[in-house]
């Protein structure tokens, strides 16, 4: 939830970015924002059928633009020179980069969720989580490749929104039209995913006790966690005002919530240990292989990334303030409530 309220505020000021070129001085800054917002939290009440259908053809529109324009930049004649791009790249200055670009690939666990109301969950979740890593990857790796035949370093390196600039080298308007129906689908398409996911997450969490009581409330007519979704589209709500519109505060939000999600991830990792050994008897439908060794890399690896987070030292201080004030009220909110609402001490054990 900490992760949604900064990656899905990035995602809209991103597609509020790329639309707003289409309409110079016409539409107010971050209302292009606001309106995919609310038109994803409507779309949620209704219902979990409207959101698959809606899902399943802006996951195509995304998929499809993306690709054709990565595939459009990869055949036509490039207009870079070859010496160009050419220079030495160092390690050094790689690997600062790699939670920027580890945020292209995060979220693939909010298909688990869903669980309850997937057909054969033991057999499609995983599956669903590796395809989706699988197209990731090959989607970016085109779209970069591409971007790299047609932009010098420099200018992709500096540009706010580069995708936006290899759609107009290529096609101008259309080409720019192309990465808005892109960026729009897909924003529309992460706000109403974890719009659908993580209120469910909240009602879970309530009817076991660990949340507050009002997120079991569903809508009598949809039967949807209306006040958890209505919970969390505030939350975005105001994470979108803190930024006023400034297009900087993109960076700092998609960082702030890749940092919040490296822990995340850190402390599932420790999860999928410590179940593992103390429940080994317990059926699983799916089973980590060569345990802990992938745990323990991948924690080794994302406490570098976490640490790395900012490629530039000016932005390592508001990142890490982002996600130390919202982790501090979570935790605060999370101790008081253990303490008073379950009268349980802190960090005492839950057993299976």
């Amino acid at each position: 939830i900490v992760v949604a309220i900064f990656a899905i505020a990035a995602e809209l000021v991103l597609v509020d970015g790329v639309l707003q070129p289409l309409f110079p001085g016409k539409v107010p800054v971050l209302y292009i924002a606001f309106g995919v917002l609310t038109l994803a939290s409507l779309l949620n009440v209704v219902g979990l059928e409207v959101f698959a259908r809606l899902q399943n053809l802006l996951t195509l529109m995304k998929l499809a633009s993306m690709l054709g324009l990565g595939v459009l930049a990869l055949w036509s004649t490039p207009h870079v020179e070859p010496g160009g791009s050419s220079d030495a790249i160092e390690v050094g200055t790689v690997l600062p980069l790699v939670t920027t670009v580890f945020w292209g690939l995060m979220g693939a666990e909010y298909i688990c969720p869903m669980i309850e109301e997937t057909r054969e969950p033991a057999r499609s979740v995983p599956r669903a989580m590796w395809i989706t890593l699988a197209i990731a990857t090959v989607l970016y790796l085109v779209f970069c490749a591409g971007a790299l035949r047609h932009l010098p370093r420099d200018q992709l390196a500096h540009a706010e929104l580069p995708h936006l600039v290899l759609a107009a080298r290529l096609g101008g308007r259309w080409g720019v039209l192309l990465v808005a129906t892109a960026a729009l689908s897909a924003s529309l398409g992460v706000v109403s995913g974890a719009l659908a996911t993580l209120p469910r997450l909240l009602y879970g969490m309530a009817c076991e006790g660990q949340a507050f009581p009002i997120f079991r409330r569903l809508h009598p007519r949809f039967q949807t966690p209306w006040v958890a979704i209505a919970f969390l589209a505030l939350a975005i709500a105001g994470s979108l005002l803190t930024l006023g519109g400034d297009s900087r505060g993109f960076t700092v939000l998609i960082l702030s919530a890749a940092a919040a999600w490296l822990l995340a991830y850190i402390i599932a990792h420790l999860d999928v240990i410590v179940l593992r050994y103390r429940y080994a008897a317990l059926a699983r439908p799916y089973r980590s292989r060569w345990l802990p060794w992938p745990q323990g890399l991948g924690i080794v690896a994302m406490v570098y990334c976490f640490c790395h987070v900012a490629p530039e030292p000016a932005l390592a201080r508001p990142i890490y303030i982002h996600v130390g004030a919202v982790l501090l009220v979570v935790a605060a909110v999370a101790a008081i409530w253990v303490k008073v609402a379950l009268r349980r001490e802190l960090f005492s054990r839950t057993t299976l």
